[in-house]
């Protein structure tokens, strides 16, 4: 997800004027491309105090994540590691549904992906089965 910079978000609060239904909240969100609306953009004003560096994001902020690190180890890293010692490929599928049954936590296939592309290095290749030739 792109984020707006600081600076950027200074400038699109400087032109915020609340009696002009031309420069409001919701009108500023449609000219300059804001995700989230003119409510966004109210959020920024509230924490706003006519600096850039007001408007910076801070260590810690933001949503936390579903799994927790030891979580992240246990159920995604974990099979990872076994099929690729095994020479197996990985079915993020069965994963998905591993970690929803034995963590009760509602996560989507793609989130699991993207933690073990992102988080833990893996890699997308197409495997090809071998003949009993092959194997030997």
């Amino acid at each position: 997800m792109s984020h707006l910079s600081a600076d950027q978000k200074h400038t699109i609060l400087l032109e915020y004027s609340p009696h002009d239904s031309r420069r409001s909240f919701h009108a500023l969100a449609r000219r300059f491309a804001v995700k989230g609306g003119g409510r966004t953009i109210q959020r920024w004003h509230a924490e706003w105090d006519r600096t850039p560096q007001s408007l910076e994001r801070r260590e810690g902020s933001g949503r936390a994540p579903i799994l927790t690190p030891a979580e992240v180890g246990r159920y995604i890293r974990a099979p990872i590691l076994a099929a690729n010692h095994a020479y197996h490929a990985i079915h993020y599928t069965e994963v998905h549904d591993q970690i929803e049954e034995k963590t009760g936590k509602s996560i989507s296939l793609p989130t699991v992906q993207r933690i073990g592309k992102e988080q833990l290095g893996g890699h997308n290749r197409h495997t090809h089965k071998r003949t009993e030739q092959e194997r030997e």
